[in-house]
């Protein structure tokens, strides 16, 4: 049984996506709406990403004209992120996007390509589940 544990850290708009670090982790895409305090508040899951460099992939990323065609009145991309060893990068991202079935992203929800995952989800997670289990034998 492999278990994992992400913190995710955010929420950044795209006018604070310098403070993306540039290191390796899974990033998550958000519509979401500022409150009025001028915080970001995420309502709906949109994407969910890798990177092993997570500032390079934010400046330069191919869907971001998507995002941003996806949102309602009112509401603004916002992002959070999880800083993930370069090897797990993938389980990772194939057990969110499986688990939770973002809108945007294209491959990844029609299967869960390893054994057994527990993914356990803290921080600032938006609409993420915080924990759950994948099985492909299930």
């Amino acid at each position: 049984m492999s278990s994992y544990i992400l913190n995710f850290e955010g929420y950044l708009d795209d006018e604070t996506l310098n403070y993306f670090p540039k290191c390796s982790g899974i990033y998550c895409v958000f519509a979401g709406i500022r409150s009025f305090t001028g915080n970001i508040v995420p309502r709906r899951l949109l994407y969910i990403g890798q990177a092993t460099n997570l500032y390079d992939r934010h400046h330069s990323h191919n869907y971001h004209d998507n995002w941003l065609k996806s949102l309602r009145n009112a509401e603004e991309l916002c992002y959070c992120y999880a800083k993930v060893i370069e090897s797990e990068l993938d389980i990772l991202e194939n057990a969110l996007i499986f688990h939770h079935q973002p809108p945007e992203n294209i491959n990844g929800k029609e299967s869960f390509d390893y054994n057994f995952a527990v993914i356990l989800c803290q921080g600032q997670i938006g609409t993420l589940n915080g924990f759950f289990c994948i099985d492909r034998a299930a």
